[in-house]
């Protein structure tokens, strides 16, 4: 269903769609018919020559979520490239990259913390990162994807106030009731985490 034969010249034409991936070569078999009524028949093989295939897509397959208490060079997740050419080898960068939090090793496909100052979950629950995978044909692919920061405690702070109020009453001479009144404030704070 592939191929076909002009019965007057014997040119073998393409008809369908080939797939290198799928199968290298195809096997026909061609019949010539002679005036007389006899025949004679002859099996040939078709190689079919594989050419590159752009990637089709990036895939997160470890990870995706990281603690914003996270440190530089924490392991965030993994990716890889999907692509028909099964055998083929990628780079991996992320584009328009300055100032993300993130890096990705070209040749593994791990993402890293680069910046931990950027990681806060009260300011960005998440973050979005547009990945490119290259192929060994310079062909990309680009796709972003979401990497969730993960509250961690942050440190609390709590304060006292403590207000004593003293009564004495000083030496007294003969005929005096006077005394005095002594406020004392104390404060205190103190870190805690939890």
């Amino acid at each position: 269903d592939r191929f076909a034969i002009d019965a007057a010249t014997g040119v073998v034409r393409v008809l369908g769609a080939l797939d290198f991936e799928a199968a290298s070569s195809h096997e026909v078999t061609v019949r010539a018919n002679s005036q007389d009524g006899s025949w004679s028949e002859q099996a040939f093989s078709i190689n079919i020559q594989g050419v590159n295939e752009a990637p089709t897509d990036i895939q997160l397959v470890e990870g995706g979520s990281v603690s914003e208490a996270a440190l530089n060079g924490t392991v965030v997740g993994r990716i890889e490239a999907i692509d028909p050419d099964s055998d083929d080898n990628f780079i991996y960068a992320l584009v328009d990259g300055a100032g993300s939090p993130f890096a990705v090793d070209p040749q593994t496909g791990v993402i890293i913390v680069a910046d931990d100052s950027k990681l806060d979950y009260e300011t960005a629950s998440s973050h979005l990162v547009t990945l490119r995978a290259t192929d060994s044909g310079l062909l990309q692919f680009d796709k972003t994807i979401t990497i969730t920061v993960l509250d961690a405690s942050d440190p609390q702070v709590w304060s006292a106030r403590h207000r004593r109020t003293l009564s004495t009453r000083p030496p007294t001479t003969h005929g005096s009731s006077t005394g005095w009144t002594v406020t004392i404030n104390s404060m205190a704070t103190r870190a805690m985490t939890g």
